[in-house]
């Protein structure tokens, strides 16, 4: 009986002995390797560069020095990009008025900040961020009769429920809105 070598398995077993190795090494000679790449994975699906690391280090195992620098000025740039942008909220939350609270139909009107399509178990819907002319922000379910003609930056008008956020004064949730209306729409 004679043994019969699949070349290709055989091949294809060192090939993962030696990326083991070399992701084993990098590992241990990378003190923030791991800092590193979870931020990878995070913007790879939204930042092609952050993509084409994460490719990199799965084809090679490692990283050169210059990609890692790399990464690491781009995660940089990306948190401090968000500590503005936190900063930036905290600052407009703390001059904008708060959000009325009753448990009567009110009128809302102001920009459309947001408009994204969500699927629930409920089924499809739209929901939409509207800031206020009190500086307040607003999410909810955007009126049917808005759907097919609102877009970033419109001024819309409509009657809603309306309830604060436990976790700011500053924002809150709109429904089952009525009466819509598309008082301005944007340039």
């Amino acid at each position: 009986m004679a043994y019969v070598v699949d070349d290709a398995a055989y091949t294809r077993r060192i090939k993962e002995k030696i990326l083991t190795a070399t992701r084993s090494k990098f590992h241990r000679e990378t003190p923030d390797a791991t800092e590193i790449l979870a931020y990878l994975r995070d913007a790879a699906e939204r930042n092609e560069f952050c993509n084409s690391l994460l490719d990199a280090y799965q084809t090679w195992g490692k990283l050169s020095e210059r990609q890692l620098q790399a990464a690491r000025d781009s995660k940089q740039r990306s948190e401090e990009r968000l500590q503005q942008w936190l900063e930036q909220r905290a600052k407009e939350a703390a001059e904008a008025d708060p959000v009325p609270d009753t448990d009567q139909r009110i009128v809302v009107q102001g920009e459309v900040l947001s408009i994204k399509e969500t699927v629930n178990r409920y089924g499809y819907a739209v929901k939409m961020t509207i800031k206020c002319k009190g500086g307040y922000r607003l999410y909810g379910t955007c009126p049917s009769a808005l759907e097919s003609c609102v877009s970033k930056g419109d001024t819309v008008r409509f009657e809603a429920k309306v309830k604060r956020s436990d976790d700011s004064h500053a924002f809150g949730f709109f429904s089952r809105p009525t009466k819509a209306h598309l008082i301005e729409v944007a340039a």
